[in-house]
């Protein structure tokens, strides 16, 4: 009779129950915020890869606009050098075409954002992936 007892003052009484429902709701609002915190140093670093391939790309395409019979090949390496020095991270490349005969350089780069909390939900990298194209115009002058 006393244990009955016991368990029906448990069930009807509620002062407190505001606590429990904050200590339940304390874990998924931290999962949030470390979500939110890895998608926030993933954009940073897509960001970075952006404007350095931007960069690059237009870098190319103006020494190409000025040197037409340029390599095409000494050009994709320059512009992958620099590129590398621009980013913190690995960077590998989709599509890095420098035309010389149209003055036209396509960059698709991406990297993989290491993640800080998303590991715990199998998600190990991130992947920044950004593209850019360039011209720099050219025009004959007699």
């Amino acid at each position: 009779m006393a244990k009955t007892n016991i368990l029906r003052r448990f069930r009807d009484d509620k002062s407190g129950s505001a606590y429990v429902l904050a200590a339940l709701a304390i874990v998924p609002m931290f999962g949030m915020m470390a979500l939110a915190i890895d998608y926030t140093n993933h954009d940073r670093i897509k960001t970075d890869l952006e404007t350095a391939t931007e960069t690059v790309a237009l870098h190319l395409a103006k020494r190409v606009a000025l040197n037409p019979n340029g390599n095409p090949n000494d050009f994709q390496e320059e512009g992958k050098k620099i590129l590398a020095e621009l980013v913190d991270e690995p960077v590998s490349y989709d599509k890095f075409i420098v035309d010389v005969a149209s003055g036209k350089v396509q960059i698709v780069a991406k990297t993989q954002v290491k993640t800080h909390f998303m590991h715990m939900f199998g998600h190990e990298n991130l992947t920044a992936k950004v593209q850019t194209e360039s011209r720099f115009g050219r025009q004959s002058i007699e």
